[in-house]
């Protein structure tokens, strides 16, 4: 059962007396220190927690507690927590999909997922700058997850190195591997009630403890968590876990059980470590571990808060914006508060799984949570694997997550009858998703991009374009100032894109269905373009050969992959995963199988849940394979060979994001306050050429554990800034190619006319939009009193607001403009549509200015204008090449021809700095940001807008209905309404 009971989303309980009185003074009586129901002591005199396990008394010194607060303590009694949590995505930041179209097979997730708002990927940027967005201010442990078996490798190397046999080497490094990693967890992120994201039980003037810590600077001691910036965490320890100024040391190198070194790392690149290891800190005070207890929504809202400004799910979880927020549930098996409600709103539908062994380690996953199978691909870990594509999810499936689970589609209200049905008759709920109608609205960042020059954020205007640019001001959410959030939503609300979906995507999160398609739904969704650094050599069109003696581009996304050295100059050990290939290479397909981003992943019985490819059998594609519609990890391998390199780049060496500058800048030019925010109205010039140069060095940490040569290249440096191209991604080509293939052998196979294949395909896959349906609002931020805001409601306009001229079905969404070329390839595929795009040009420092400058108050109120798309009026902002390149990813160093003819009115790809496309700008050379000036460049597609019933595949006259049909009132729905009572 359900009911509202009006509490505020962030309640106070009784941990709240709990964390008083842990934070009491050191003189009070140690007795009063006591938290977990009386579980945990502390005793501040001596400085120790006393436990009690099993009738056994046992004391933790407190610098125990913060080096391993897991295994010291939470482990003491949960004895398979630890196993557990390192199983969950939670800390593996990755798990395998088979609805999600990669390249290879493997695990995915936020680990090599190079998303554009963070900014690139974990694997780069687990910790980078305090000041920035580091993966580890909110991923449950102080290392990334392969971290564990790297430092096995390189301990195991370094105790051969002094002597140890190498079985003795293997278990001794192996233990210390597990030791540095499982001390890492953090439990108290999630389930302690007092958490700071800036401890203020440190003494931070103390100038010997600043020698190994740091404070992001727009911090301060006892900021909450998440912090007004959204960040669970924001201080770094770096390895100096007892706060005493030096790193602790953590690597028995003996065996002996005493830690003899610290954990360094090598940041000058000559083979031995010379820094500690970056770590980011956590709250692991004594007042956050005498409070820890059950979960509630606020524990979950430390690391998924971002919905405000567009991460994660791009709808608001608070009162007003979303019913789940202030509902109670009642009789959840779970624990509840004062009131009998559930204490955490979240796990009531997102459950933990604590009756099942789904990987067969032996251990109930109840650190696993249901997250549903309808997923897209901005979200492509989770715990469950869902079921193989083409497989309708099981809605009794207590592993999957709908609507439908606890509200039954027989008992909804309005279903009306055949002649005149309501809004929940079964013909729309047969093809319509439930929150297409119950989630109105979104908000946020719709296109983030990097570049050489700054990074700029803009949301969506009313007309479809990513031209309204993200201020300062919503970067930062100021609970304390009324209406500061709301605020913060409404000045970038927008209207969902409603896709057909199934729970299929690209690796670019694209839906992959179309209408008509098994088991897809209208649903909408909150559009996501990523301004991504790309490697522009691509448009050169040099070639290599690959092991099956096929030519592929020398600077494709496939090179990556398959870039590989001769076993003959390796030293390698001969153990799996250190074995040499078949073919006698060994290089970046076997890293990256060992980290489970390429190969098939079985299930506990050993079912595949994703078809991947071998190290050998990635290094023998060839764009042939673009054919193969029955191996889809071989497919997009494939596609890797037409797509350039998407660069992998470190935040450390860019220094900026999202108006927040590097902590190494304070005092500088751009943060002379050293509040860790850019300066108002300064040049800026950030460096991308550097940062993605120092993104390829930093991969060269893999290669000591890996067995690779100290100096071996995992892909070819960058020389020129000319080499960087910054790209808005996707375009909707690949998509349109892959679901053209799809569709046109499945019209075969139906009989269709050949002569109506042409239009049919047009008709369902003509308009698929530009850029990414990239965040899933699943079932989060379902409007309130749905009689009154849902679409189609009475108190709205009724049918008009789908069905009608200015309805949902009628939104603007870009699409990408297509040419006709000629293709490289023999029949049937001689010509192809290929993207129409241009150099677009933002003044950065101008745009950065007017960000940190601008209220979102202002703009919600009228009287600030952050929309950039009129050009004319905004020249002093943006400016756009008159000039129309068409990219021929297949044919990348041609300019477009059309049987033979050039195409006219349309070039191949040329610099951003080429004379010719700087037509229409007025721009020199030297205003770009590649030579010192302010103007970024940035390659766009051209876009023109469709309605949203086109890219759904219908016409009009289908869904839209005329102003003076009956059907558009209202007055007709309330009277479907009643009759259907």
């Amino acid at each position: 059962m359900l009911r509202s009971n009006g509490r505020s989303l962030f309640r106070a309980s009784a941990w709240g007396l709990l964390a008083a009185l842990a934070l009491a003074p050191a003189s009070q009586s140690a007795a009063a220190l006591r938290g977990h129901d009386n579980h945990i002591r502390y005793n501040a005199d001596k400085g120790w927690y006393v436990l009690t396990v099993d009738g056994v008394t046992k004391r933790i010194p407190k610098a125990d507690a913060e080096r391993s607060l897991s295994t010291v303590i939470c482990g003491e009694c949960h004895k398979d927590a630890v196993a557990q949590l390192k199983h969950s995505v939670h800390f593996t930041t990755q798990g395998p999909n088979p609805r999600i179209l990669f390249p290879g097979g493997g695990a995915h997730g936020a680990l090599d997922r190079a998303c554009g708002l963070p900014g690139t990927s974990a694997l780069i940027n687990y910790t980078s700058d305090i000041n920035l967005g580091e993966c580890a201010k909110c991923h449950v442990g102080r290392f990334i997850a392969p971290m564990e078996g790297a430092f096995t490798s390189s301990f195991m190397q370094m105790f051969m190195s002094n002597g140890m046999p190498q079985q003795d080497a293997m278990q001794l490094a192996a233990t210390n591997a597990a030791n540095i990693v499982d001390g890492g967890l953090d439990c108290l992120i999630c389930h302690a009630e007092h958490y700071q994201s800036v401890r203020d039980d440190i003494d931070w003037n103390d100038p010997a403890l600043m020698a190994t810590h740091q404070i992001a600077g727009y911090a301060q001691p006892g900021e909450p968590s998440p912090s007004p910036h959204g960040y669970a965490n924001e201080f770094r320890d770096n390895t100096d876990f007892d706060h005493d100024g030096q790193p602790d040391l953590l690597i028995d190198a003996t065996g002996d059980g005493i830690a003899d070194f610290p954990l360094m790392i090598d940041t000058d690149g000559d083979g031995a470590g010379d820094s500690p290891w970056p770590t980011v800190g956590q709250d692991r005070s004594v007042a956050a571990v005498l409070s820890v207890g059950t979960t509630d929504e606020h524990n979950c809202l430390r690391c998924h808060e971002h919905a405000r400004t567009g991460y994660k799910r791009g709808t608001l979880f608070r009162e007003g914006y979303d019913v789940h927020a202030s509902i109670c549930f009642e009789e959840t098996g779970g624990d509840e508060d004062e009131d009998g409600c559930a204490k955490n709103t979240c796990t009531v539908c997102h459950n933990t799984i604590s009756n099942r062994d789904l990987d067969g380690d032996g251990l109930l996953d109840v650190h696993k949570f249901v997250r549903g199978h309808l997923v897209g691909g901005d979200l492509a870990a989770a715990d469950v694997p869902p079921p193989p594509p083409g497989v309708a999810p099981d809605p009794n499936d207590p592993l999957h997550l709908t609507c439908v689970q606890c509200h039954d589609r027989d008992e909804l209200p309005h279903k009306g009858n055949d002649d005149r049905p309501g809004v929940h008759a079964d013909r729309h709920l047969d093809i319509i998703a439930c929150e297409t109608c119950h989630i109105t609205r979104s908000g946020g960042i719709t296109y983030s991009v990097y570049g050489h020059g700054g990074h700029l954020s803009f949301g969506r205007n009313a007309d479809g374009l990513d031209t309204k640019l993200i201020t300062a001001d919503h970067m930062v959410a100021e609970e304390d100032v009324p209406g500061d959030v709301e605020a913060d939503f409404e000045a970038y609300r927008l209207t969902p894109v409603l896709m057909w979906f199934n729970g299929q995507t690209s690796f670019l999160a694209q839906s992959l269905a179309v209408r008509g398609a098994p088991n897809a739904k209208i649903t909408p969704f909150k559009p996501m373009a990523n301004g991504m650094v790309m490697d522009a050599r691509f448009f050169r069109g040099k070639t290599m050969t690959n092991q099956a003696g096929f030519p592929y581009n020398k600077f494709s996304m496939y090179r990556f992959f398959a870039n590989a050295a001769k076993c003959s100059k390796l030293q390698l050990p001969g153990t799996a995963p250190f074995a040499c290939g078949d073919d006698g290479l060994y290089g970046n397909a076997e890293v990256f199988t060992a980290m489970k981003l390429l190969g098939t992943i079985t299930d506990a019985d050993g079912n595949p849940i994703v078809e991947g490819l071998t190290p050998e059998q990635t290094r023998k594609v060839t764009i042939n394979d673009l054919f193969a519609m029955d191996q889809p990890s071989l497919q997009t391998m494939a596609m890797m060979q037409a797509f350039p390199n998407l660069m992998q780049f470190s935040k450390s060496a860019y220094q900026y994001e999202h108006y927040m500058v590097s902590s190494r800048l304070a005092g500088e030019l751009e943060d002379m306050d050293a509040n860790g925010i850019v300066d108002h109205d300064v040049p800026l010039l950030f460096d991308m050429l550097s940062a993605v140069n120092q993104g390829l060095e930093q991969f060269k940490g893999f290669n000591t554990p890996m067995f690779l040569p100290a100096d071996y290249n995992w892909y070819p440096r960058m020389w020129n800034v000319s080499n960087v191209a910054t790209m808005k991604l996707p375009d909707g080509s690949f998509m349109k190619l892959f679901l053209t293939m799809g569709l046109q052998q499945q019209l075969v196979e139906q009989g269709v006319p050949e002569a109506q294949i042409p239009q049919v395909i047009d008709r369902l896959v003509g308009s698929y939009p530009s850029f990414s349906n990239g965040v899933t609002l699943g079932g989060h931020g379902i409007t309130p009193e749905p009689s009154e805001n849902a679409l189609g409601a009475p108190g709205r306009l009724g049918c008009a607001d789908c069905h009608g001229s200015g309805g949902v079905l009628s939104s603007s969404v870009p699409m990408t403009e297509k040419k006709l070329v000629d293709m490289p390839f023999p029949q049937p595929m001689t010509k192809a549509e290929m993207p129409v795009w241009q150099w677009v040009y933002y003044n950065v420092r101008n745009l950065v200015a007017l960000g940190v400058a601008t209220n979102n108050e202002d703009v919600v109120a009228g009287t600030a204008d952050i929309d950039i798309s009129d050009e004319p009026a905004n020249s002093n902002l943006v400016r756009k090449s008159s000039r129309r390149m068409v990219l021929n990813w297949f044919n990348p160093s041609s300019d477009p021809t059309v049987d033979g003819s050039p195409l006219s009115g349309y070039l191949g790809f040329r610099r951003a700095d080429n004379r010719g496309q700087l037509v229409g700008t007025s721009l020199e050379k030297g205003d770009l940001t590649w030579y010192g000036g302010a103007w970024m460049p940035v390659l766009e597609p051209v876009t023109r807008p469709v309605p949203n019933y086109a890219v759904l595949g219908y016409a009009r006259d289908e869904l839209i209905w005329e102003d003076d049909d009956p059907r558009l009132s209202g007055d007709s729905l309330l009277e479907s309404a009643s009759n259907s009572e």
